[in-house]
């Protein structure tokens, strides 16, 4: 293959352009991954030949997460069927929750929470902010037709996308993810919906406390912008009440 033969046709600066990780992660997630499960191993296929690489395999299945690749995409250059394709996808993301589930796909603990109070003060001069919080559009170039009314919005054109709202650290670790329809989806309703302020009112959110003008906060906040000015007095008031 061009990316991973023993002289490949691409340079590193290409394959972390194409793949956003270098090719010594890619190798070491498709090793831990493949040792994992059976089926994304290289096997004898129903003739006695060995059937597809297990390189290939998470090739594509990685493909088609980052950039939302059709199963029959990428046949004539990796020659996969569409079926292989979406069970390898469907595999390999069970794999990841079980592999990596524990360590990244978790809320941040009271040690994540100060080292992201120690990198907004460094980078941007904002004392014991946990992150930034805002929504916006995902594109979903492949809505079926039946369903644009629902994901489509007058005055954002023709194109269907999803609502997100996400919050990631510095190093892109994503902690927070929600989606939703458009509809009357305006930021203030999908933080609304969200589960971002679940466990402060619930009082299982970590106390990290700090002090701002001589006033005592049991919890970091985030940054947002001029539309949510009942928001921010309300997370003030969760803070103070908590």
């Amino acid at each position: 293959m061009a990316y991973f033969s023993e002289h490949p046709q691409y340079d590193e600066a290409i394959f972390r352009d194409n793949f956003r990780m270098s090719r010594r992660l890619f190798t070491k997630i498709v090793q831990e991954v493949t040792d994992t499960s059976p089926f994304l191993q290289q096997r004898d296929d129903c003739t006695g030949q060995l059937d597809i690489s297990s390189l290939m395999k998470c090739n594509f299945a990685i493909h088609q997460l980052a950039y939302g690749s059709v199963p029959y995409s990428l046949d004539e250059y990796l020659q996969i069927g569409a079926t292989t394709a979406c069970k390898s996808l469907q595999i390999l993301c069970k794999v990841f929750m079980n592999l990596y589930g524990e360590e990244f796909l978790r809320k941040p603990t009271y040690t994540d929470m100060k080292k992201l109070y120690a990198r907004h003060d460094e980078k941007h001069g904002f004392p014991e902010m946990l992150g930034s919080i805002d929504s916006t559009h995902w594109s979903w170039a492949n809505c079926p037709v039946a369903y644009r009314a629902q994901f489509s919005r007058g005055g954002h054109g023709p194109d269907s996308f999803i609502l997100l709202e996400a919050i990631a650290s510095n190093d892109l670790w994503i902690w927070h993810a929600f989606f939703g329809v458009s509809e009357m989806n305006n930021d203030v309703n999908v933080l609304r919906q969200s589960l971002i302020f679940n466990d402060l009112k619930s009082g299982r959110a970590p106390d990290v406390s700090f002090m701002a003008n001589n006033v005592p906060y049991k919890r970091g906040y985030y940054l947002t912008d001029g539309i949510y000015p009942q928001w921010s007095f309300l997370i003030k008031s969760i803070k103070k009440s908590g």
